[in-house]
Order: C-alpha cells, then structure tokens, then sequence
C-alpha cells in the first residue's frame, strides 16, 4: 500500500429498485386506451396519460411542429406500428420487449416518440421506465426530449427512473443558455442519497462542465463512501480532462490502495497518465502500474 496521506472511502453496495411487475397488466389496458385515442387523429393533439392513470409530477412535453420527426403516413404502417407500441409497452420478457424496442428504433416517427413522450409521463414507475428507454433511441437533441428530461431531473422522486433519466442527458452540441438548466440539475444530483444517481449525475455532469468546474465536485465525488460513485468520478477526470493536485493525490492513492479494488486501481492508474507527476509521484505510480500488471496476469 501508497504511503500517501489521503483518507480512504469504504465501498458500499448500491442499491437498485426491482420493476414494478405487478403493473403490467394495468398497463397494457391503458396503452390500449391509448392508442385508440392516437388512431382517432393523425394531428397533433396535447400528449394524455392512459385512462385512469393521474399524471405524474414529470411535465409533459409536447411535440414541436418543426422537430423534423417523420409521421408515418401510411394506415398498414400506422397500424403495425402502434401494435408494436402496445406490445413493448405490454411485454413481460425481457427478450420480447428488446425486440420491439429494436424494431421501433428502426421504424422511429412522431407517432412514437409521442408515445414514448406519454409513457414517460405514466404514475406508474416501470411504465415511466419503458418510456425513458423508447426516448432513449431518439438523440437528445431532437425538440422536446431536452425539456422534459430538463423537468423530469426535478420532480422525479423514484431513484431508478431518475437514474435512467440522468442516463438521457448524454452530452450533445446545444446553445450554452439551453444546456445551463439540465447542468444545474445534474450538479444537484451529484449529492443524491442514491449511489447510482450519484454516480451518473458525476460522469454526466464532468462531461457537460468545463474542466474547471467539475474539478471541485470530482474531487469530492473521488472519495466518495461509494465505489460506484468513485469510479465514475475517476472516467469523469479522464472524460473532461480535469486537473488538480488533489485530483492527483487521490489517484496516487486510489492506485496503491490494496484494499480497493483491481477494476479500481487500474482505472487509477490509467486516469494518471495524463498528469504531471514529479519524481516522487512517478514513483508512486510505477509501483502502483507493476501491482495492477501483476494482478491481471495472475
């Protein structure tokens, strides 16, 4: 072990919600409730949540005019389409709803992403969920998905469709003004009591925040009580380019800890390659290098 004099984070298990499976059937009624309300007009009407479902706390985003979404035209298409909206939304194999998943990506429209846009919205969290990973196939730039992910990072108080939602804000290219409000949120959730929260609001927010700014929260986030949470701070130091001598230290130590783990101190020691180091600190390293070496080829 490093004679380094930094303090040590003792890992944790992070902590992952189960799917809500009892809601399924509930679900599948209302998509089709849905869905007939969808087939009565091919114009855009306000985004509804199924019958009988209050609306969550989550903003409904509607569907810009000029989004650049193509609307499927043809009724044979149309009607194939919302069967695969009814079936994904309905599935209980996992298998079966990774297919309909692919298939509506490859087939991706206005009428989907409205869908999607309103199975997002559901109260039902898995339904919520569902509809996250159906947005998840349009870039997050396309108008509306930016705002309702915007929304959704404040009012969403279940931690595994907040961490999914989180997942949403990959970095894009978009006007400073829009991204600051979706930044904020993501440096809010960098404190969440959650760890997997925690952990994808770091990565997000170093890759959205210069290196300056997220040199504070990756110091802190780096010895986090989470080893989760750690190693999302150690990709967001290589991800944003971050440099500090504290960041530094807590590399060096996180790379000599033999108490951590070999997944850990190789991301370490990776992650140092791009600091200065001075005699000293190489030092430091190339033994860190050597155990990590030693380690893979046992």
């Amino acid at each position: 072990m490093l004679t380094r004099n930094t303090p040590h984070c003792t890992a944790m298990t992070a902590w992952r919600l189960p799917l809500a499976f009892a809601a399924v059937a509930l679900l599948g009624a209302a998509v089709g409730a849905w869905l007939g309300h969808r087939s009565a007009s091919a114009e855009h009407t306000p985004a509804v949540v199924p019958a009988g479902e209050p609306r969550t706390g989550v903003a409904m985003a509607s569907v810009p005019a000029d989004s650049g979404i193509v609307h499927a035209a043809s009724p044979d298409r149309q009607l194939h389409l919302q069967q695969l909206l009814q079936e994904y939304a309905a599935a209980i194999d996992e298998d079966v709803r990774g297919a309909r998943l692919a298939a509506l990506a490859a087939a991706a429209d206005e009428t989907v992403l409205r869908f999607a846009l309103d199975l997002a919205s559901s109260r039902d969290a898995d339904a919520r969920r569902r509809g996250l990973d159906l947005l998840a196939i349009f870039p997050f730039d396309t108008p509306g998905i930016r705002e309702f992910v915007t929304h959704g990072l404040q009012q969403e108080t279940d931690p595994q469709t907040l961490a999914a939602l989180v997942e949403l804000a990959a970095p894009t290219v978009m006007p400073t003004e829009d991204a600051a409000p979706l930044v904020s949120q993501l440096e809010r959730l960098t404190a969440h009591a959650d760890p997997t929260v925690r952990s994808r609001s770091v990565m997000q927010y170093a890759q959205w925040s210069g290196p300056a700014e997220g040199e504070a929260l990756l110091s802190r986030a780096i010895l986090d009580e989470d080893a989760e949470v750690r190693r999302a701070a150690i990709a967001g130091v290589v991800a944003s380019n971050a440099r500090s001598d504290r960041l530094k230290d807590a590399l060096l130590w996180i790379a000599g800890d033999a108490r951590a783990s070999s997944q850990d101190r190789s991301a370490a020691v990776f992650a140092l390659q791009s600091f200065a180091l001075d005699r000293e600190e190489y030092a430091l390293y190339r033994q860190a290098a050597a155990a990590t070496d030693d380690h893979r080829a046992h």
